[in-house]
């Protein structure tokens, strides 16, 4: 991947924050990677798997991570339109 596509990307893991508390997706360190197929014009975005201790809180957490998987989405392909961004669990 280009430097000036990693840098797009690092930008706005640092902007996209968590809505339940304001911090940034690079600080809580939830990507684990993006790879790029330029082939299939399709970034895949690898996040680390949640875990909670109590069940309870999974629901909670899994919903924050719609969430931030659904600006993310939004943002990248804001960025570079004609591409689509797909989710993995890494």
């Amino acid at each position: 991947m280009r430097k000036e596509v990693r840098n797009k990307l690092a930008a706005i893991l640092d902007r996209v924050k968590d809505p339940e508390n304001g911090t940034s997706v690079a600080q809580m360190s939830l990507v684990a990677g993006i790879k790029y197929n330029d082939q299939a014009k399709e970034f895949a975005v690898y996040m680390y798997p949640v875990k909670s201790a109590k069940a309870c809180c999974v629901v909670f957490q899994l919903n924050a991570y719609a969430q931030i998987e659904e600006m993310l989405k939004k943002e990248i392909e804001e960025e570079f339109p004609n591409n689509i961004v797909v989710f993995k669990n890494s």
